[in-house]
């Protein structure tokens, strides 16, 4: 009898998906044929005249019937990957049914709530697709933040860059455990917003969002789950690549340092190539006056604060000599030089701390012949 009472309902639900799914299909397979031409088709018309996209939206929000955000979202994604006789993101009814969804996005992730129906990985993929789209048309980043009908220069008017704020809570909430697959596609849709040139973004980074600081507090967060002994050769304490990799293979790994070295090296090429992709000199400065300040002398205060000086003194030497043979971008690669071996007197970053001129490695040597 239960089944019996539910079959309407299953019946209602399937219809629903496959009318949907069938507009969606019409309005791609006729996008595809225009194409050459650029025109506008019946289905298109149909599709932004009934407002579908703000359905689609709408059932995302509400997973109702249940199961529809991951359906509903799939749909929004393969429409917006594969249309383009005309820009979605600029209509006026549907970008700000994009700031919806992506504003309770940014809710759910900061707040860890349950992904029990949210699925993380179809926010990622969304998250994708609508930064390549943009990209191809730097305005329409305009549209995306969240006060777009006072849009100007003045920051207190935008409001938030809401693909920004989403990807800022993705990377605070990344672990080592989390897929390449996942992280890849994280790190692929902020280097697509880095790059992309738009002004009211670079200025939203620079000046009101966290993301610079974010970037370097997970640099230094996956730091920290790094072992802080390593297996030392007795040749040369300086050799870094093999040398970790031997203290923790995969196959022995017991407290998934394997995962952890693996992640933070992915990490520190994709922050390098986030300080390259950005022409916008502030962010760089911003960036790498964070990452002085909050990772480099946090580095060298743990280690001169450490009863186990010379344990964790080498273990930072190596894993910081690891950095260096990554980073290609010059300021962030001097910064890290000079930091190991010695500054410039113009080198200074932060006079009210205390900054070893000789560099850090110059500083273990002359603290070990102090202490022996």
């Amino acid at each position: 009898m239960k089944d019996f009472r539910n079959k309407p309902r299953l019946i209602k639900k399937d219809e629903i998906k496959e009318n949907l799914k069938k507009i969606a299909d019409l309005v791609i397979d006729e996008d595809q044929e225009n194409r050459a031409s650029g025109a506008v088709g019946e289905c298109m018309e149909y599709f932004l005249k009934h407002h579908i996209f703000e359905t689609l939206i709408a059932y995302a929000k509400s997973d109702k019937p249940p199961g529809f955000f991951n359906f509903s979202m799939n749909i929004i994604i393969e429409i917006l990957e594969n249309v383009e006789c005309i820009s979605l993101i600029s209509q006026k009814s549907v970008h700000p049914a994009i700031n919806q969804i992506l504003q309770m996005f940014e809710v759910t992730v900061k707040d860890h709530q349950d992904f029990k129906y949210y699925s993380i990985k179809v926010i990622v993929d969304f998250l994708l697709v609508l930064s390549l789209k943009v990209a191809q048309k730097p305005y329409l980043a305009n549209l995306l933040f969240t006060n777009t009908k006072r849009i100007s220069h003045r920051k207190s008017d935008k409001g938030d860059y809401m693909p920004v704020k989403v990807i800022m809570r993705l990377l605070q909430n990344m672990t080592a455990k989390d897929s390449d697959e996942y992280s890849n596609k994280i790190y692929d849709t902020l280097k697509c917003i880095l790059k992309m040139n738009n002004k009211l973004v670079d200025d939203y980074i620079n000046n009101e969002g966290e993301l610079c600081e974010v970037l370097v507090n997970t640099l230094e967060r996956f730091y920290r789950g790094l072992p802080t002994a390593l297996i030392m050769s007795p040749e040369s304490p300086f050799v870094v690549n093999d040398l970790i990799k031997e203290s923790f293979p995969e196959s022995m790994d017991k407290h998934g340092f394997y995962f952890s070295y693996k992640k933070f090296i992915e990490y520190v090429k994709f922050f390098d190539e986030c300080v390259y992709l950005t022409n916008n000199k502030e962010i760089v400065g911003n960036i790498s006056k964070i990452f002085f300040n909050d990772f480099l002398l946090h580095l060298q205060n743990d280690v001169i604060d450490d009863e186990k000086y010379l344990i964790k003194f080498r273990t930072t030497i190596q894993y910081l000599i690891e950095i260096v043979e990554i980073i290609r971008h010059p300021t962030i690669y001097e910064m890290v030089f000079y930091f190991l071996f010695g500054y410039k007197e113009q080198e200074q970053y932060d006079e009210d701390e205390m900054v070893s001129k000789v560099g850090l490695s110059n500083l273990g040597t002359s603290r070990r012949k102090t202490s022996g």
